[in-house]
């Protein structure tokens, strides 16, 4: 079998990365590999994909009918069996391109919540119809708030595959001596109360709120350090806002860093006050190593964060609230052991990589065989 996953620009986020952790599974199921990049530039993690088994294909987009019939072109050459569509832009054209590119099963990962409102709304609630009822896509929801306002906004029944992480990788501390030598390692006391988020340096993710939380509570909490891990647009401006506060000593920005596993198990708290999420992989990860999350009440967080039981939701989703959740935590560290091992506990039960991509292998070979018989009583 072969498959072609169609994306934007391919660089370093969730569907990538699980995209490059499901290489295994698709090998021992003799499933053959590609991507196109549909970016004006193919993308920096490209190179990753093509060294884990990928074939990378790349054609910038464009709005032409041009365009598409490269698209087809590909298809009909290399006789993919499976078109996995990853991407909101153009996603109708892309399934129009499959479907008449002949016998190929198309499935539409969502992998954000659309909540579209007008004209726009009607377009892609009657696009997403189209695309279902008369092409035959199948359409794939990563999580329970996805799978909603699928439903809800677009009148779009979905099949659920959660996101998975590395399981092998996200692993909670051996034990004490390995949170020492790493804190040692990134000069944190082990005094420290330390807080994380991980996540690209844009508006959505809302970094801001936590540095602001953090000078409300900076004279009452001494000791407590906040990690911040990834880049984007708007680093400058954190660092800038972080010195405006005098908070330089406290706030750390590690930029994109690989080593994302060692520094959240010497964490003592997880943070994500983003403003929506599809799902939140970092969020995940963190889960998987055991800590306790703060979250805002917004869609994509809500779907893995239980108030009180794995972590807290902070409900009126301002900095405010946010400090006071992360003083009740820092100062309670029974509380912080609960919470995270709870929180691991239920990622691993209801976010299982092995689980998920037999589920979407399943898909792949049922769609498949169901399109090939869909033409052969066609042709004949």
């Amino acid at each position: 079998m072969k498959i072609l996953h169609i994306l934007n620009e391919v660089n370093f986020s969730g569907a990538e990365v699980m995209l490059r952790l499901a290489v295994p599974f698709m090998k021992s199921r003799n499933i053959e590999s590609h991507i196109l990049s549909t970016g004006e530039n193919v993308g920096d993690y490209a190179t990753i994909l093509k060294e884990a088994g990928y074939v990378i294909h790349h054609i910038a987009f464009k709005k032409s009918p041009k365009f598409f019939l490269k698209i087809s072109k590909l298809i009909q050459k290399q006789d993919f069996n499976v078109v996995h569509l990853h991407c909101e832009r153009a996603f109708f054209w892309y399934a129009v391109t499959g479907w008449l590119s002949g016998k190929v099963c198309m499935i539409r990962t969502v992998h954000n919540v659309f909540t579209y409102s007008g004209l726009l709304r009607i377009t892609r609630k009657t696009q997403r119809k189209i695309a279902k009822d008369i092409l035959g896509v199948l359409f794939v929801s990563i999580g329970q708030s996805v799978s909603g306002v699928e439903r809800n906004y677009f009148n779009n029944q979905t099949i659920m595959i959660p996101n998975w992480v590395d399981d092998q990788k996200f692993l909670p501390l051996q034990d004490k001596m390995e949170k020492q030598v790493l804190r040692k390692k990134h000069h944190l006391c082990e005094s420290d109360i330390i807080i994380t988020s991980v996540g690209s340096l844009t508006a959505v993710k809302n970094h801001r709120d936590v540095i602001t939380a953090l000078d409300k509570i900076n004279g009452k909490l001494g000791n407590i350090k906040y990690l911040v891990l990834g880049d984007g647009p708007l680093k400058q401006e954190l660092q800038e806002y972080t010195i405006k506060l005098d908070l330089t000593e406290k706030v750390k920005f590690f930029g994109q860093a690989e080593n994302v596993r060692e520094l959240l198990v010497i964490s003592d708290i997880f943070v994500m006050p983003s403003l929506f999420e599809g799902l939140g992989n970092s969020l995940l990860e963190a889960m998987y190593c055991g800590l306790p999350s703060i979250v805002y009440n917004v869609y994509g967080l809500r779907d893995l964060v239980i108030h009180c039981k794995n972590g807290l939701i902070v409900q009126d989703n301002n900095s405010k609230s946010l400090a006071k959740a992360l003083k009740m935590l820092a100062k309670d560290e029974a509380l912080r052991t609960k919470l995270g091992a709870a929180a691991r506990n239920h990622a691993i039960e209801t976010h299982n990589m092995e689980k998920s991509l037999d589920k979407l292998i399943s898909l792949y070979e049922s769609g498949s065989h169901q399109k090939n018989t869909v033409n052969e009583n066609w042709n004949s």
